[in-house]
């Protein structure tokens, strides 16, 4: 196994998110900051599929549409 100091990083956050939060929701709007400041302190940026999400979107209201019309 690879250890790193960022997936060291990765393990304790995970742990500690996994204490304290209380939700589903909860843990994953917190690992996306615990995500975004990681990355920061260690010099990226993360760019998250904004793109992809819009795509999908537009697909999904497009075939509830469909399949209501019919």
């Amino acid at each position: 196994m690879i250890h790193s100091e960022i997936l060291q990083e990765k393990d304790k956050t995970q742990t500690r998110l996994s204490e304290e939060c209380t939700s589903i929701h909860d843990y994953l709007v917190k690992s996306r900051i615990a995500a975004e400041k990681a990355a920061e302190s260690y010099g990226f940026t993360l760019k998250y599929a904004e793109e992809i999400h819009k795509i999908r979107e537009e697909h999904t209201k497009a075939f509830n549409v469909n399949t209501t019309a019919s």
